[in-house]
């Protein structure tokens, strides 16, 4: 949703789309990574942006406006998410920047980390994080 401009009309757009009782899961940023949404940084994908993320009051108002109800709003990428951000993505990404030779040593990379990153992927998930830099979103269509 972060790279939609007119996230309004898509949300109106998703309620007309489900049958009554239908859900909607949103993942999306939220307004606490400080992602540089907007800026003219040509070199990374934060410049297809239209905005930063979505603060959770933010994203209820928008869902209710459409004529959801939400069943929850939870911060994800709290202290573990951001630890499996790191060691899934950005580290491997930073290797890959450093040289293309390092392609090859990436399964053997995930071979050894994925206990670690999947570890921290289900503390982030069963975590009721305070605030994070990610947003999961379920709202219904009522019935």
């Amino acid at each position: 949703m972060e790279h939609i401009p007119d996230d309004t009309a898509v949300f109106r757009n998703f309620f007309k789309a489900l049958k009554p009782g239908g859900k909607l899961f949103i993942n999306t940023p939220s307004n606490l990574g400080g992602s540089d949404a907007g800026s003219d940084q040509d070199e990374s994908f934060i410049s297809e942006h239209a905005r930063n993320g979505y603060g959770a009051e933010e994203i209820r108002n928008k869902l209710e406006s459409a004529g959801f109800s939400l069943d929850y709003i939870r911060y994800t990428y709290g202290p573990w998410g951001n630890l499996y951000w790191k060691l899934g993505i950005k580290f491997p990404m930073l290797m890959l920047n450093i040289s293309r030779l390092f392609l090859p040593l990436l399964p053997l990379y995930y071979l050894a980390m994925f206990p670690f990153i999947f570890s921290a992927m289900w503390l982030d998930y069963a975590s009721d994080n305070k605030k994070g830099t990610g947003l999961n979103v379920l709202a219904r269509k009522g019935i």
